[in-house]
């Protein structure tokens, strides 16, 4: 009977994309199933399996003789790619452990991006870091594919160094534009999205300030904050009959951040000016802006509001803006206005967040 080998989704997607007579080194090889595998159908010219373990590399060897591999498969003690010369291996496979273990490999062995060499990644958790790490170095993401093993959904990325240094931040990293061309990724960022909201429902606290529906002109509408001032606002905005609404963040030394949303060029503006301290760099106090996809003069918010930072979300995930902010003291109220019209808050909430 034939000797067979079962090979996860995940693995066989990290197959599939191994190029023809390439010379792999697998880190953190466990069984060395991947290269044992390639060398078995004769896809691969040799590959080298290390790991940090004795363990893992007694059940690679064990795997090499249970399956007839008796040459072009050199085991390997020790960390990452401290085990590997850069001439030794065009493919790399990273798999199966933490992006955050990942960036340490990377970072320990910056060759590994020098663009001469194909790094295929798999990440257990910490994906946007890992994304965030790459772009910085220069690191290209040419393909990212998902893969169902059971009830849960991975990715599986096929990256080149040697590309523009992008310093991104993390929000941006939260996917990738070769993960938006993959045909399961609404499936996956679906999941992603199930889990996240599971996270921040753990951590959302008490309701400060609700308000189910309220009409909006000139003079503001004060919401109170938590006196700490962490907290989850959302509220959905329907700009459809004024020209602009302004939400402002407002602590009570003065320090406050105000962001514009304008419906006619569907765009959110985060204006950090009188954030708080600002003078130590000219180019801090400075408006970012954002598109809101949405031609009906409407927006939903999801906004995160920490001791340092004011995140904004668009509720459906299509933009995000993040700001670094330093009040004096934290931020305790919330009040809204619009200009040229009325327009319609509607489902605003705040909830503290808890510690």
């Amino acid at each position: 009977m034939e000797n067979r080998m079962h090979l996860t989704p995940r693995l066989r997607t990290i197959l599939s994309l191994v190029p023809d007579g390439a010379r792999l080194a697998d880190i953190g090889t466990d069984h060395a199933l991947i290269p044992v595998a390639l060398l078995r159908r004769g896809v691969i010219a040799s590959a080298i399996a290390s790991d940090i373990g004795q363990g893992p590399l007694e059940s690679a060897a064990r795997t090499a003789r249970q399956f007839g591999i008796t040459s072009g498969l050199s085991l390997r003690l020790g960390p990452g790619l401290r085990t590997v010369q850069p001439d030794e291996a065009d493919t790399i496979v990273i798999a199966g452990m933490g992006g955050e273990t990942m960036i340490e490999i990377l970072r320990t062995d910056p060759w590994a991006l020098d663009g001469a060499h194909l790094l295929l990644l798999q990440a257990m958790t910490g994906q946007a870091e890992l994304r965030q790490y790459l772009a910085s170095r220069g690191g290209r993401i040419e393909q990212e594919i998902v893969c169902r093993e059971g009830k849960r959904m991975y990715t599986v990325m096929a990256v080149r160094g040697g590309g523009t240094r992008l310093d991104l931040p993390l929000t941006a990293c939260c996917l990738s534009d070769a993960l938006c061309r993959d045909p399961q990724a609404g499936a996956y960022l679906k999941q992603r999205l199930a889990r996240e909201e599971k996270i921040c429902d753990a951590l959302r606290g008490a309701v400060v300030s609700r308000a189910k529906r309220k009409r909006v002109g000139a003079k503001p509408v004060t919401y109170a904050l938590p006196a700490n001032g962490l907290c989850e606002i959302n509220l959905t905005i329907d700009a459809a009959k004024a020209d602009s609404v302004d939400l402002t963040l407002r602590n009570v030394d003065g320090n406050y951040v105000k962001m514009t949303f304008n419906p006619e060029a569907a765009t959110l503006t985060f204006d950090r000016t009188h954030s708080g301290v600002t003078a130590f760099n000219e180019q801090f106090p400075i408006n970012s802006v954002a598109p809101t996809f949405n031609a009906d003069g409407t927006v939903s918010l999801r906004i995160f509001v920490d001791r340092s930072s004011v995140e904004v979300f668009e509720s459906a995930g299509r933009f995000a803006l993040t700001n670094t902010v330093f009040p004096i003291s934290p931020y305790t109220s919330l009040t809204i206005s619009a200009a040229g019209g009325k327009a319609t808050v509607t489902n605003l909430s705040v909830n503290a967040i808890k510690l």
